[in-house]
Parts: structure tokens; C-alpha cells; sequence
């Protein structure tokens, strides 16, 4: 899991130099907005279904409290991080999307 975090991190990392403020968006030659749209929407449920049977919901846990180092009350939950499933399900999102014949590019000024 470690692992996972540190590979989010790079990636968070490599992308932030060359975001600024530009948006992204999916590009395929040849093909609509209706398409892409239709396609985008297929893929986020596709990617969102395999991320659940991946990292099941998990039923909330009950926090527990734990005293740190320097006696302080710390509320831990022990429960995966939803962050995870979400990275997942763009990370499929893409894969789905590329697979398709979309890239992402910035979107061009209006």
C-alpha cells in the first residue's frame, strides 16, 4: 500500500510542473461531442464498477482514540481511504478512454 502512495505522489509530482492552469480534455480525431460524451460516460461506469469490486465499500468502522507521543487523543479510522478507489477509478477511466482512440489535450481557448 505503501508502494500505491508513493506512486500517486510521482505522478502528482510529474504533473505538477506542466498543469498551471490548464484544463484537459478528450480528444479523438474524427469523432463528436456526442461520442465522446457516450463514451466518457461508458467508461466512468465501467471504471467505477471494477474500482468497487476492487476496493469493496467498506461499512464505517467506529473511530477509535489513541494517545500519541506527546499525550494527545488522535482519532484513527481503520478503513482504506476512499482517495484510493478514486484514483483507481480515473486511473481505469483513462486506460478505458485511450483504449477508445481518446487522448487528453488542453482544451483550446474559446
Amino acid at each position: 500500500m505503501l508502494i500505491q502512495h508513493a506512486r500517486h505522489i510521482a505522478f502528482a509530482i510529474l504533473l505538477l510542473p506542466g498543469s498551471g492552469c490548464t484544463t484537459l480534455e478528450w480528444h479523438k480525431t474524427g469523432g463528436g461531442e456526442h461520442d465522446m460524451d457516450r463514451d466518457q460516460a461508458q467508461c466512468m461506469a465501467q471504471a467505477q464498477f471494477e474500482a468497487r469490486q476492487r476496493m469493496p465499500l467498506q461499512a464505517a468502522l467506529v473511530p477509535q482514540v489513541i494517545i500519541d507521543q506527546q499525550g494527545r487523543s488522535v482519532v484513527v479510522q481503520n478503513r482504506q481511504p476512499d482517495s484510493e478507489r478514486f484514483f483507481l477509478e480515473q486511473s481505469l477511466l483513462r486506460q478505458c478512454m485511450t483504449e477508445r482512440g481518446y487522448t487528453l489535450q488542453p482544451k483550446p481557448p474559446e
